[in-house]
């Protein structure tokens, strides 16, 4: 998981367990789903999905879903991120 920093960021800061629970609740709906960027200056959180998983062609697309939680509280970024993932998916 890629995490941009910034000065001044866009939405409130996730902790470590919060991205991690975010990460976990999209693998109930996909598991081979993951959280791929935490953009604290665009105020942006990304999904991204990897393919073939456990072969040799296995590979990872990092930008499948960009969601925009800029002025977003954690919990409303984490809402929003679940639900687009969920609607991505099912």
């Amino acid at each position: 998981m890629q995490i941009i920093e910034a000065e001044k960021k866009a939405f409130t800061e996730f902790s470590k367990e919060q991205l991690d629970t975010l990460e976990k609740a999209i693998q109930v709906v996909e598991p081979n789903a993951f959280v791929s960027k935490v953009d604290y200056a665009k105020g942006e959180i990304k999904v991204g999905i990897v393919h073939n998983k456990g072969t040799e062609h296995e590979f990872a697309n990092d930008d499948l879903i960009t969601v925009n939680v800029a002025s977003d509280s954690v919990p409303a970024a984490f809402y929003d991120v679940f639900t687009r993932a969920y609607e991505r998916f099912i």
